[in-house]
């Protein structure tokens, strides 16, 4: 996540790190910019001037080519039936891909199957193409808490306030997948998903997979239930144990209560390795209430995923 001040353009610069924010559901820390990590795959580079479709590099280290969106996509977004937002995105995934690596025109089966910060790359970077990659997301923001402002002598108390907010889209922060240069390029398909570390403390040797569109699917599901809690980030990714049977040793999905008898050392470097596994595209800004100082604690910052925001993709919702 990235914190952006509500009055000002936050202005970022590629060259150093500015200040870092640490997600506190998966314990990430994002910063703005580590020329090492980064794959730059934001900046405008259309394939010719008549072109409708443009080629980038997805952080996972495949070439990728996109389709504008269209009038369509802005219906089904806007539409208030027809299923939930991600279901929408995930339709309109499959309309806008023209190709991922070896494969053309993907359908909704590998859409949902493909990693996590692929697919949110995929919806950036069209959302950047069919606009002809602005260099700010420009929308109107409604804050909430209750504050006074002096206007002459008399007091005006307020229950929200509406601020226009500035976001430079082209430095969201992007971190490839570790070892992705290393990855067999040949199909999409063959991308190595499952990852093995050995627990310090108790020898355990725990695999999970890398995070990927069914499992964010489910954990969306659970989080409507309110069922989340420290563990869903690692329970997300399927993590398994050996178990020792008669004839040979088969992975043993562990659930929340196995990870309950995890030692706080081990269960810490489980979700250490996590992190540095994965990939992200951080779409998450954490907007600060233009008069912070005169709300409650839980109205001064509002953590904001721009993918969650229909005005991200067509500005003149934001109206």
């Amino acid at each position: 996540m990235w914190v952006h001040r509500s009055v000002e353009l936050l202005q970022l610069s590629r060259s150093r790190t500015l200040q870092e924010q640490r997600d506190p559901v998966n314990n990430r820390v994002s910063s703005f910019s580590v020329r090492s990590t980064e794959r730059d795959i934001f900046a405008p580079r259309p394939n010719n001037n008549m072109s409708m479709t443009h080629k980038f590099i997805l952080p996972s280290g495949f070439e990728c080519e996109v389709k504008e969106m269209t009038g369509k996509h802005q219906r089904l977004l806007t539409e208030k039936k027809g299923g939930d937002f991600n279901d929408k995105l995930n339709t309109m995934l499959v309309d806008i891909l023209a190709r991922v690596g070896d494969v053309t025109n993907p359908d909704l089966e590998f859409v949902t199957s493909m990693l996590a910060a692929d697919r949110k790359a995929v919806l950036v970077m069209c959302r950047h193409f069919t606009l002809d990659f602005p260099e700010v997301f420009k929308f109107t923001y409604t804050f909430k808490g209750d504050f006074d402002l002096r206007e002459g002598e008399e007091s005006k108390h307020f229950t929200e306030f509406k601020e226009e907010v500035e976001i430079p889209t082209p430095e969201i922060p992007i971190t490839p997948y570790p070892g992705s240069e290393e990855w067999p390029k040949g199909s999409y398909k063959d991308i190595p998903r499952e990852k093995t570390v050995k627990l310090k403390k108790s020898g355990l040797e725990v695999s999970f997979k890398l995070l990927d569109g069914k499992a964010e699917a489910r954990a969306l599901a659970t989080g409507k239930d309110k069922e989340t809690s420290s563990h869903t980030p690692i329970l997300m990714r399927n993590p398994t144990r050996p178990h020792k049977g008669d004839n040979a040793t088969v992975p043993v999905a562990m659930d929340s209560n196995a990870l309950d008898k995890l030692g706080l050392g081990d269960i810490e470097q489980l979700r250490k390795a996590i992190q540095e596994a994965e990939g992200e595209i951080d779409t998450v800004v954490i907007l600060e209430h233009p008069y912070k100082d005169q709300v409650e604690e839980k109205y001064q910052h509002v953590h904001l995923d721009l993918l969650q925001e229909v005005a991200f993709f067509f500005p003149s919702q934001a109206m």
